[in-house]
């Protein structure tokens, strides 16, 4: 039985492979070597995107660690105008609710983390003063090349978080 709800949020916009599958193959068959096997193979065939990896290996940490793991892209709950669909305010309560941590994963754009992840962090602002009071949370940023603003990324994450509660 898990002991811990884990959110994993990735904010890119090229997903091809849906969630479910991703983590099938995880609960199927969690060997590691399996798993990346699978994780490399889909990648190369641009089903998921470099940040979309991180999340994938976030899940699978979270995985072996007995949490229930819940994978969420935040561009099929946010359009490319920054409107939120109706799913949205289910996964808001369920995060601020329900989850014990979070991981998030995005791709770096221009040196800021992507806009899914923005809209997503004011749309969690509104609903609560201090959404993330209680939760651990971590970050993955994945850039194109080194030295390519992921520190930065990354102090925008510790600040943003640390606001949030």
């Amino acid at each position: 039985m898990p002991f811990m709800k884990i959110y994993v949020l990735s904010s890119g916009h090229r997903n091809i492979l849906p969630a479910e599958k991703l983590l099938e193959k995880l609960f199927v068959n969690p060997l590691l070597d399996d798993y990346l096997s699978f994780i490399k193979k889909i990648a190369e065939q641009n089903e998921l995107s470099n940040s979309e990896v991180s999340a994938a290996i976030a899940c699978y940490g979270a995985f072996t660690q007995k949490a229930d793991v819940q994978l969420v892209r935040l561009n099929q709950l946010i359009d490319v105008h920054g409107d939120g669909n109706l799913q949205l305010n289910d996964v808001l309560e369920r995060i601020i609710t329900e989850a014990d941590g979070i991981i998030i994963a995005t791709p770096l754009h221009f040196g800021n983390p992507s806009s899914y992840l923005m809209r997503f962090l004011m749309y969690l602002t509104a609903r609560k003063k201090y959404p993330l009071e209680n939760k651990v949370v971590g970050q993955t940023v994945v850039g194109a090349r080194r030295n390519g603003g992921q520190e930065a990324a990354n102090i925008f994450g510790l600040l943003e978080y640390a606001q949030l509660g």
